[in-house]
């Protein structure tokens, strides 16, 4: 399990998700649904990753134990990072939507 989001990965992910390949009854999808969906998934990653350190913390083997700990100290500065982004890309869509609503 690869924790960066590239760019290229998230694309495709949104493409499959948009497209109706991933659960969208009749293909369509609104693209702030398919963004929300595409970056949870990331987020849900970083979230396995930080629960399975977070059981290796109180390893006997020291050496498990202080790797598993750096691991989740970066895993959940990560996660504090996406779920930021997640917050604000949302919210901004979100309030572009209701501004064009407005004019038209």
């Amino acid at each position: 399990m690869s924790n960066n989001i590239g760019s290229s990965e998230l694309i495709a992910s949104l493409s499959k998700i948009t497209m109706g390949g991933d659960g969208a009854s009749n293909g369509e999808t609104s693209w702030l649904h398919a963004i929300a969906k595409a970056l949870g998934e990331k987020v849900g990653e970083l979230a396995e990753s930080m629960v399975k350190n977070a059981d290796k913390v109180g390893s006997k083997n020291e050496k498990e134990a202080t790797a598993a700990s750096a691991q989740l100290t970066a895993d959940s500065q990560l996660f504090s990072m996406y779920m930021n982004a997640l917050s604000t890309v949302l919210k901004s869509i979100g309030e572009g939507n209701v501004a064009m609503a407005r004019k038209q």
